[in-house]
């Protein structure tokens, strides 16, 4: 017997007739199964082929639907959704010069024709494509400088009654542990040992969690209604990080912040505790009424600085910055697809000869 956590209602109509149909989800770590109606697996045969079928892991369902292939297949063709046309659609990319950044702001720009607001240390990308506005970012300095430089200029882009569509966090960094002083070590040695151990703890906060939080306060003030919030994770933190306790601490406090964030909006889910506070945030914040917030978290990422750092990596199984992108691009064009919010997806190269990334839900 087994105990359903929750449903979705969804109505879509066919050639001569229109009817309502529920679709259970069931994705627990007990039990990761995916329980559909015969008759609705019936139907999705029939408009999306045999690629939905029960009974099926979760795993399984997770790669095909939310694949950036998939979701337009299963949006146009079960759900008889279109893409969302937005006005004026804006989208802040924090990062926007590095080497994951700069490839989804661009892709957002050129293939979506989304107005890109870029925010960096450094000055517009290269590659002769700039963003359509630049706000520079403090290298140095307390979280409430970086949001203070942050909201004021996004705010001077927006205008009064500008708002943004969606908030893509991808800046961020890698550092490793320094190798502490050995126990018949000198004072002066464990004085400068101490500096760095904390110093590389505060830089990796500084790169990989600061960002993040004042991209929330951004997002508290020129967020529109059915905005996506998007925080570029690390599978890495899901678990223990012996070798990089910065990197780990930071990517786990990021993660933190999206399960937070999804608690407070109107689309996560949680215990009956969560969803009363979340409903007070909501009254003040109203964009959280419709908001998206999710964590992708990348195993290893196809840049230049990471095959530098690891020149005989086998790249064919790290994910390309541009997979990222298009994932991104869907999530943006197709709400009704979005995971619940608050949710943490994993992103991998795909094994096929096709290429491309699987998307894979690994926390709701």
């Amino acid at each position: 017997r087994i105990s359903i956590t929750f449903c979705t209602q969804i109505k879509f109509k066919t050639t001569n007739q229109e009817f309502g149909f529920t679709l259970w989800h069931f994705i627990s770590n007990s039990l990761p199964m995916m329980i559909l109606s015969s008759r609705v697996t019936r139907h999705a045969r029939s408009l999306v082929g045999n690629r939905v079928l029960p009974p099926i892991t979760s795993s399984s369902f997770e790669q095909s639907a939310l694949s950036p292939s998939f979701m337009k297949t299963a949006s146009q063709r079960l759900f008889h959704s279109t893409p969302t046309v937005l006005q004026e659609p804006t989208v802040l990319v924090m990062g926007s010069s590095g080497a994951l950044g700069s490839v989804v702001a661009k892709h957002l720009g050129n293939n979506v024709g989304m107005r890109v607001i870029g925010a960096d240390i450094i000055d517009k990308p290269g590659g002769g494509w700039h963003p359509d506005a630049f706000v520079t970012l403090p290298y140095d300095g307390e979280l409430s400088d970086l949001t203070t430089r942050l909201t004021k200029g996004v705010g001077r882009v927006l205008g009064e009654d500008g708002e943004i569509n969606c908030i893509v966090c991808a800046s961020g960094g890698w550092e490793g542990d320094p190798k502490l002083p050995m126990p018949d070590a000198s004072e002066e040695d464990i004085e400068a040992g101490a500096i760095h151990y904390s110093n590389t703890v505060e830089n990796m906060i500084r790169m990989n969690l600061n960002p993040v939080v004042a991209a929330g306060y951004v997002a508290d003030r020129y967020m529109s209604e059915e905005g996506l919030f998007v925080v570029m994770g690390a599978v890495a933190a899901l678990n223990p990080t012996p070798g990089m306790l910065g990197y780990g601490l930071s990517k786990n406090a990021a993660h933190h912040f999206v399960h937070t964030l999804g608690a407070m909006s109107g689309k996560g889910i949680g215990n009956k505790s969560l969803r009363k506070e979340g409903r007070k945030a909501r009254r003040h914040s109203q964009y959280l009424d419709t908001m998206t917030a999710i964590g992708i978290l990348p195993s290893m990422i196809d840049t230049p600085a990471n095959r530098k750092a690891d020149p005989k990596g086998n790249y064919d199984l790290w994910t390309k910055p541009i997979d990222i992108a298009k994932g991104i691009e869907e999530y943006i064009e197709y709400p009704a697809l979005r995971p619940h919010s608050g949710s943490l997806i994993k992103v991998s190269a795909s094994k096929g000869d096709e290429g491309g990334a699987v998307f894979t839900l690994v926390r709701s």
